[in-house]
């Protein structure tokens, strides 16, 4: 699959089913009550509700039940913000 680049608006226009849809709002609350607690929190014995889902393969276009997780707004943001910057192209300084 290439890599795919550019802004967080370009990047959803490659989603199979819309954010504000109903089949993503149905699939996004199945995720998140059987997973209401965020794993990477709960890792560090913390107990934060997860409010976001993550496709973990970082692919959007693929809503299959066993790659979405549900994540707090902080780790889903240091994923996306992570998963980026392998997806940008390395800039060099001169």
């Amino acid at each position: 699959m290439p890599v795919q680049h550019g802004t967080l608006k370009e990047r959803q226009g490659l989603r199979t089913l819309a954010l504000n849809g109903s089949t993503w709002r149905k699939l996004r609350a199945l995720v998140l009550t059987e997973q209401p607690l965020c794993p990477r929190c709960s890792e560090a014995g913390h107990t934060t509700p997860a409010k976001e889902v993550d496709h973990i393969d970082d692919d959007s276009t693929n809503n299959l039940r066993a790659n979405l997780v549900g994540l707090c707004k902080m780790h889903h943001g240091q994923k996306t913000r992570l998963s980026e910057r392998k997806k940008s192209p390395a800039t060099v300084d001169h």
